[in-house]
């Protein structure tokens, strides 16, 4: 069975300890401590510290959201609250510490996000196969497939033959995953092909998917992609 978001997330929250050396309360001090200008900051010194985009990114969203897990359930949200005990100079001695809240973050929460309907149907093997050839980029993807879903209320993203379509409900985008990043296609009739939109170089897709960018890093799935997004489902849907 695929993993959703609410477990993706706590596997990474649960990680941070061993793979970083710092949990996720430690975390937020410290991006809190640095008091960036914007997300981009964030994210560019948390690339600095090891983090791929895609996780640095996922951590500046936990953030914004006043250091809670975006998916949280109660065992991601357990992982945040408890901090380590301090070690002592006698670990036989070491008492067990009580659970702590985290540490207030100043940056603006926002809304929790919730996992889109269009993740139940990961489970179709022919999705998972197109979602897999992204590599090192399905976190990027879980955040596109999450965006869209937030950005066209109700659109969901099933298997085509080399891609995945998007429709709410006829097709309006498709996605083609590969280890080099991910194709983001939309129909968007005759709008000029001005940065970041190129003609469409999907093989598979219909032709009517005629514009395409190319994503690469978790900062390109931003508010004006996603008025992109919704301007192809109203022309294609209304």
């Amino acid at each position: 069975m695929a993993k959703d978001y609410a477990e993706i997330e706590q596997e990474f929250i649960a990680g941070l300890k061993g793979q970083t050396g710092k949990t996720l309360a430690e975390w937020m001090t410290l991006i809190s401590g640095k008091a960036f200008a914007n997300k981009n900051e964030t994210i560019d010194w948390l690339r600095l510290q090891g983090f791929a985009f895609n996780w640095a990114s996922w951590l500046e969203r936990i953030h914004a959201n006043g250091g809670a897990p975006l998916y949280a359930d109660k065992a991601a949200v357990s992982v945040v609250k408890k901090t380590p005990a301090p070690r002592a100079a006698n670990p036989e001695k070491t008492e067990k510490a009580a659970p702590v809240a985290a540490t207030p973050v100043t940056a603006a929460s926002r809304p929790v996000a919730h996992a889109p309907a269009a993740e139940a149907r990961d489970g179709d093997a022919a999705l998972q196969t197109l979602i897999a050839a992204a590599k090192g980029y399905q976190p990027l993807y879980r955040l596109l497939a999450s965006e869209i879903s937030r950005a066209v209320p109700g659109a969901t993203l099933t298997a085509a033959d080399s891609y995945i379509c998007v429709g709410n409900p006829r097709e309006f985008a498709g996605i083609e995953t590969g280890a080099k990043g991910l194709r983001l296609a939309l129909d968007l009739g005759d709008r000029p092909f001005a940065p970041p939109l190129q003609p469409s170089k999907l093989a598979t897709a219909p032709k009517r998917l005629s514009h395409m960018i190319v994503l690469d890093d978790a900062r390109k799935v931003d508010a004006a992609l996603m008025e992109l997004v919704r301007a192809a489902a109203v022309r294609v849907n209304t």
